[in-house]
């Protein structure tokens, strides 16, 4: 019987793919576990957007052009 990854319960669960360096893993979570992977995920992303907006204002400031301005968002997107 599949339970939560997370939390235990073995009701209202979902299928969760994890993919890390090529390999899938499939794990279940529920309902509630799963809307707060997806809350904590959203966060990230728009932290990293926002990040990503002051930066690019920053670069405008300074009068880069644009090529240089790809180059270093790259760089930080590598990181």
């Amino acid at each position: 019987m599949n339970t939560c990854a997370i939390c235990g319960k073995s009701s209202g669960l979902f299928e969760l793919r994890i993919e890390e360096d090529g390999d899938e893993t499939l794990r279940h979570v529920c309902g509630k576990c799963w809307d707060t992977i997806a809350g904590i995920a959203l966060r990230a992303v728009s932290d990293r957007l926002d990040a990503l907006e002051n930066r690019l204002a920053e670069l405008e400031d300074h009068e880069v052009s644009p090529y240089e301005a790809a180059m270093i968002i790259e760089r930080a997107n590598e990181r």
